[in-house]
């Protein structure tokens, strides 16, 4: 993706200009300065997005992204829970808990944010090769190995499961159906 043009900045400055109490135009251009890498401007952005939407999700995600863009992962985690708090059954405030804690190399707390995700969503297969993950990097390869099958039995034609298995020099199989997780 190319960084945004200026016109593009114009454009939302003329749109706050106009509607300058408007959160969701604070937060655009909040990630617009965010990937021109104009770190200061964007926090200001989202700071202003906050003060007039404190309880919309993408503003709060925002927040918590921000943070974690610049290493502060411990302080981004108050703004996911945050997030879990607004938005419950999303799994999006579970999953960058998730991953703030594991870059914090807290492991086992970010498999209970995992874990959350397959109670709200079962189906999401990325979150079994991330809960796989993470067993490996805590040493257990008997779980790691077991999420590692839950994942290739709901992604039969990506490489990555199989990959890891062969890794863990477990045998690959033909069908990977018996280990679907159970709702």
């Amino acid at each position: 993706m190319s960084a945004p043009t200026d016109d593009m900045l114009d454009l939302i400055n003329e749109s706050i200009k106009n509607d300058p109490r408007n959160p969701h135009l604070w937060l655009k251009k909040g990630n617009l300065l965010l990937e021109r890498n104009q770190l200061e401007e964007a926090k200001t952005c989202f700071d202003q997005a906050i003060v007039y939407g404190p309880n919309i999700p993408k503003i709060i995600e925002a927040q918590g992204s921000y943070l974690a863009h610049i290493g502060e992962n411990a302080s981004a985690l108050k703004w996911y829970d945050q997030l879990i708090e607004v938005s419950p059954e999303e799994v999006n405030g579970w999953n960058l808990k998730a991953k703030a804690l594991e870059k914090m190399n807290e492991l086992t707390e970010a498999l209970k944010c995992y874990y959350q995700i397959l109670d709200l969503k079962p189906q999401i297969s990325s979150t079994y090769k991330k809960i796989a993950d993470v067993f490996l990097k805590l040493n257990n390869k008997a779980d790691a190995i077991k999420f590692y099958k839950q994942y290739t039995s709901l992604n039969p034609f990506d490489d990555y499961g199989k990959e890891q298995l062969t890794k863990l020099n477990v045998p690959i199989e033909e069908d990977y159906s018996q280990y679907l997780p159970i709702d």
